[in-house]
Parts: C-alpha cells; sequence; structure tokens
C-alpha cells in the first residue's frame, strides 16, 4: 500500500495503515484515497462519514473528472440526516452544469423522505416550486 511518491509516513504508520487498507491498492493522490475511504463508509452505510469523504474529495478532485456523483452523495448525505439547509446550500454550491440532472434526483428522494409534506415539486416545465399537500 502506497500514498504516492510524496509519502511522509513513518514505517510504523505505514504497518498501521497495512493493517486497515488493502495491500494491492495504489493511491497515487488525495482523490484517489478519499474515493476510497468514502466507499468504505458508503458500504456500511455511514451517511455521515460518506459525507464527510465526499467533500474532501471534492475539494481535491483532478481537472476533468466528473464530479456529479460527488455532489449527489453530498446532497443525498445531508437529507437523509436531517440537514436540509446544508443539502439545500450544496445544491446551490452545485456547478451549474450539474444542477438540473442533481436537482430532479434531490426532489425526488426529498420528497419520498417527507411523504409529501409541503415538499418541492417539478412542474412540468422543468422548474421547481414549492407545494402544499392535498391531503
Amino acid at each position: 500500500m502506497t500514498l504516492g511518491t510524496d509519502n511522509a509516513l513513518s514505517s510504523e504508520d505505514q504497518e498501521a495503515l497495512t493493517v486497515v487498507l488493502p495491500s494491492a491498492e495504489l493511491f497515487g493522490s488525495e482523490f484517489s484515497f478519499y474515493i476510497h475511504v468514502l466507499m468504505l463508509f458508503k458500504s456500511k452505510s455511514l451517511v455521515h462519514h460518506e459525507v464527510l469523504f465526499a467533500q474532501l474529495a471534492l475539494s481535491v478532485t483532478p481537472p476533468g473528472v466528473d464530479t456529479a456523483s460527488l455532489w449527489y452523495s453530498i446532497i443525498k448525505g445531508h437529507t437523509d440526516l436531517g440537514l436540509y439547509e446544508n443539502a439545500y446550500a450544496s445544491l446551490i454550491a452545485t456547478p451549474h452544469d450539474k444542477q438540473y440532472v442533481l436537482l430532479s434526483t434531490y426532489v425526488a428522494h426529498f420528497d419520498s423522505i417527507v411523504g409529501g409534506e409541503n415538499v418541492l415539486a417539478s412542474s412540468s416545465i422543468g422548474c421547481v416550486r414549492r407545494t402544499q399537500s392535498k391531503n
């Protein structure tokens, strides 16, 4: 297991990491390491930590990498945790070219959580509007 060419870990730290990280995995960058850890947390349904590592990965994303799945993990994670203001802030921070796809996915996910009570809904022309439940 390596963390790239600028490995500043002591041999003791390297040994400790080989116990918890797969030995065949090469992490050539912070980004690939963060994605690996994010997937570990996601597989165990540890949403809070998944969101944290998605944010870390997003902060060091190399140029040209599609970040839509990271933004989705952050927005969905905040929603799952009931942190709706954080989810909304993340949605607004999403790059413009990804907002439409993420917005439609987020609206559907949010609606399934709150069960149709005073939620966001998509209009027939694709805009977002606030609606009241008709219960």
